[in-house]
């Protein structure tokens, strides 16, 4: 077990909950970026994808269940500073992602990952699923294995943090 704090919050918004965390990653925004982009990097910690990003879409499968291929929209590229995507037919519903970098200094970047959800009540699990994936992203940026990143350090224990009360 290990004593990890939450790097983000769910919010209540008119529109349903929004998952915000946000992260200082010890390297330049470029190597992050590629790690974000880069189907062979990004397939390191969380999937690969196959298809032309350009298309304006692809399919990704995911490291936690190879046998699955999901469809991606890609709704916001601008190289190096944001990325936006729609997890399609994602469970209960597509998924809006979007992560936004920026340099700080030359050997590190600022990362906003945000999650918009038109349900509530999802929140409180998917919050620190978006925490272990960070964490699996620092982890092989920082050269060491994915998968010593475990999962039981996020969940249930950041399910509290993550959890939103619409009221």
């Amino acid at each position: 077990m290990t004593d990890k704090q939450p790097t983000g919050q769910s919010l209540a918004t008119t529109d349903g909950a929004l998952i915000q965390l946000s992260r200082s990653i010890a390297h330049p925004v470029d190597r992050v970026w590629e790690f974000l982009t880069d189907s062979d990097q990004l397939g390191r910690w969380y999937g690969t994808y196959t298809g032309e990003p350009g298309s304006g879409e692809v399919s990704l499968t995911f490291v936690e269940s190879p046998d699955q291929e999901g469809k991606v929209r890609i709704d916001d590229c601008s190289p190096s500073e944001r990325l936006a995507v729609t997890l399609l037919d994602a469970p209960g519903g597509d998924w809006t992602l979007a992560v936004a970098l920026e340099a700080d200094g030359d050997e590190a970047t600022s990362l906003t990952f945000t999650q918009t959800l038109s349900d509530f009540s999802g929140a409180g699990d998917i919050g620190p699923g978006w925490e272990y994936y960070l964490d699996r992203l620092e982890a092989v940026l920082d050269d060491r294995d994915a998968d010593s990143v475990e999962w039981a350090w996020f969940h249930p224990a950041m399910v509290e943090q993550y959890s939103v009360n619409p009221s």
